[in-house]
């Protein structure tokens, strides 16, 4: 996935969809007709949103999509991992305990996704290669995770100045506890852990040109 921050002097939602539209055509490294893509508004502030693009190459989709029509399945929801997360956080993983922004830090079983949410927004994610596995065989995962955290902040500092993460959410796979203690010394923020189990609904639709797909 391709992700961009991008601030345009529009509050709409069809003026932003023009203008994200434009945009994607020289943010992405491949022609817009092959790409699939959507945005999420992160922050609007006097008469100008931040906007999240978030883009895929149609042949990714398609792969992904043929392996479950191949099983009889019809997908009607295709969501990036960092919007699910967010949908999650909403109605299973916002509780009184957190403070926002919070740093969701979500381990699955090959990769481990991490988002800073406050609201109901999205401010900023990122997508790391390693899963549950790497992270418990390593003696060094917790200053190894705490690094990851620290780069995911400072790009949002970037993004978005003055915006700071306040608290974690640990979620996934594996024996989460074990971090929490060490995870609050090291970057000196509370940190809760939170059961992934719940279903949530995700209505965010994906544009793919000649065909629609939900995020």
């Amino acid at each position: 996935a391709i992700g961009r921050m991008l601030k345009l002097p529009a509050t709409q939602s069809s003026e932003l969809a023009q203008m994200v539209a434009l945009a994607a055509k020289t943010q992405l490294p491949y022609p817009i007709e092959q790409a699939v893509t959507n945005f999420h508004v992160v922050e609007v502030q006097a008469g100008m949103s931040t906007v999240q693009l978030v883009a895929y190459h149609r042949d990714v989709i398609e792969a992904h999509v043929g392996v479950l029509r191949q099983a009889g399945l019809e997908p009607m929801i295709v969501t990036p991992s960092a919007w699910a997360i967010l949908a999650w956080y909403r109605r299973i993983g916002c509780t009184p305990e957190v403070r926002e922004p919070a740093v969701v830090l979500h381990v699955d079983a090959e990769r481990t996704d991490v988002a800073v949410i406050r609201g109901d927004r999205l401010l900023f994610s990122r997508s790391l290669d390693q899963g549950v596995q790497a992270w418990q065989d390593d003696a060094e995962a917790v200053e190894w995770l705490a690094q990851e955290v620290e780069r995911s902040l400072s790009g949002l500092r970037k993004e978005l100045p003055g915006v700071d993460g306040v608290s974690l959410v640990l979620t996934g796979l594996g024996e989460l506890a074990q971090w929490k203690g060490p995870l609050e010394q090291r970057l000196g923020k509370p940190v809760r852990v939170q059961p992934a189990a719940g279903s949530v609904t995700v209505p965010v639709v994906l544009r793919t040109g000649s065909a629609e797909a939900s995020l």
